[in-house]
């Protein structure tokens, strides 16, 4: 996206205190870290807080705001869409 100046530099100063986290290259969550998922086909996203995950798996154990139940909520979430041995892999 485009951001006006002013807005640019903002999320260039927050931004250097994050590490990107690259799962496509074998790196792995830690617990704390924050988890920003957008879907690849549709208009919808999360941000999550990871309580552990299973690389193997690739399923993250998360932490979620839900609004409707005014609450944090606790749940599964698998960061790859398709099947080991297929060709694409989205995470």
């Amino acid at each position: 996206p485009e951001w006006e100046a002013d807005r640019a530099k903002v999320i260039r100063e927050i931004s250097k205190g994050f590490t990107p986290v690259s799962l496509d290259r074998g790196e792995s969550l830690m617990p704390g870290d924050l988890l920003v998922f957008r879907h690849p086909k549709v208009a919808w996203g999360h941000v999550f807080l990871v309580r552990s995950y299973d690389p193997g798996r690739h399923l993250a154990r998360v932490m979620e705001a839900s609004q409707s139940a005014g609450t944090l909520r606790e749940r599964d979430f698998y960061t790859v869409f398709g099947v080991k041995g297929e060709d694409t892999l989205y995470y």
